[in-house]
């Protein structure tokens, strides 16, 4: 919270993030037991856990993050029903003020995730950990686990795999009770090393920075997380355009709209721009035609640029450098009665076409390269063009292929 307050006004990033997402933040869900810490253990090293409700068996504290609702008092292993113990989950769900106070502002809310913090180990906890089962969402908790701890490589996964199990735990209940709320995405990190639930001053500003990254990335893919790459580039058979093919992917828990405009410096290019709506959680290919002036010179390179923009902020950009290429005339096809012109295409589409069929690669010169019958791999690296033929002979099963290549 600190940072995105100091940041705010000199990073542009951190101004997108604060203006395009509800952030809410909690300081302290157990004041006693933190308070209890912080007097006896003042210099650090303290490991009380639980509040410091009276029981009724005179012992002293609950386990708050064993009073949640979902699956409370499931078993013996998660938590304890006896007072006095470290994991004692209380006498009924959300008997504590502490839980019951986040429990109703979660439901007076629609929070798509959630960070629950904890100490210690340098873990990074989600759902399920009542039992050893896997939630339904295991695959995404999985990857996105995977991106908050990139940078402090906390180790990843359900309690019951990585620590040991617990019930009644807030993890569990933002993200399994959806009877007065929605699904919240939740993690529970168990930060610092010092094995201790009350470190010493010194480990503060370290713990912070370790976890930054991972709060930041947490923040983001709450709403859309975009990435837009390139995947093929090819011309068509006239000279009249150059077709575009682009990912997208949303690695964030929103969808979002977007709007990509391809473009470029030289006058022989008309921009080009696409209006496109991508759901949550999911990848998108789109084609995007780039109209080419007749007039644009043969393996002439110039830049052609890609600018994406969202409605949370997001901009990307990339350029790519590209250049037309010359047609390969018939008279560079050598005389062969069996082959006729069919079409033309771009190299890329070669795996696809070529099937338990002959196959004759001749270059510019009508001189023959390559034979092979069957699907083989071909280095076309220096290769731009090509054309298709299909044999004309009516006593082959099926089709002889063959490729005229322009080099």
């Amino acid at each position: 919270m600190q940072y995105l307050l100091e940041n705010y006004s000199q990073d542009p990033d951190i101004k997108c993030l604060v203006d395009s997402r509800e952030l809410y933040f909690i300081p302290v869900v157990n004041p006693d037991g933190y308070f209890y810490n912080q007097l006896v253990v003042p210099g650090g090293g303290g490991l009380w856990r639980l509040n410091l409700r009276n029981n009724a068996d005179g012992s002293v504290g609950v386990d708050l993050n064993r009073n949640y609702g979902y699956y409370w008092g499931y078993d013996e292993n998660g938590s304890s029903s006896v007072p006095g113990a470290q994991t004692y989950r209380g006498s009924a769900p959300f008997s504590e003020p502490e839980t019951e106070a986040v429990k109703d502002f979660c439901n007076q809310h629609h929070f798509i995730s959630a960070l629950s913090y904890h100490s210690y180990g340098n873990l990074l906890l989600y759902p399920f950990g009542y039992d050893t089962l896997f939630c339904e969402d295991d695959s995404l908790f999985r990857e996105l686990s995977n991106l908050l701890t990139e940078a402090n490589q906390y180790r990843a996964g359900p309690p019951s795999a990585i620590l040991y199990r617990t019930n009644g735990s807030s993890n569990d209940w933002l993200y399994g009770d959806t009877s007065l709320k929605s699904k919240i995405y939740s993690w529970s990190p168990e930060v610092g090393a010092e094995r201790t639930f009350w470190p010493a001053a010194a480990a503060i500003i370290p713990n912070c920075i370790a976890t930054l990254e991972m709060n930041w990335r947490h923040a983001k893919f709450s709403g859309s997380l975009l990435e837009v790459e390139w995947q093929k580039l090819y011309q068509k058979s006239k000279k009249d355009s150059l077709v575009f093919e682009i990912r997208v992917t949303n690695l964030g828990l929103s969808s979002d709209s977007l709007k990509i405009i391809i473009m470029s410096d030289q006058d022989f290019v008309s921009p080009s721009s696409i209006n496109l709506f991508i759901d949550k959680l999911s990848n998108k290919s789109f084609t995007f035609t780039l109209p080419v002036s007749s007039s644009t010179p043969y393996n002439f390179s110039f830049p052609v640029e890609m600018l994406v923009e969202a409605s949370n902020c997001f901009q990307y950009s990339e350029t790519l450098e590209v250049s037309l290429s010359a047609p390969v005339g018939n008279d560079n096809i050598p005389e062969n009665e069996k082959f006729i012109v069919k079409q033309k295409g771009k190299l890329l589409e070669l795996d696809e076409l070529v099937s338990n069929n002959l196959v004759i690669i001749y270059n510019s010169f009508g001189q023959r390269v390559f034979m092979f019958k069957g699907k083989q791999t071909i280095d076309c690296t220096y290769f731009k063009t090509w054309c298709l033929f299909y044999n004309k002979s009516r006593i082959w099963k099926r089709k002889s292929q063959a490729f005229v290549i322009s080099e």
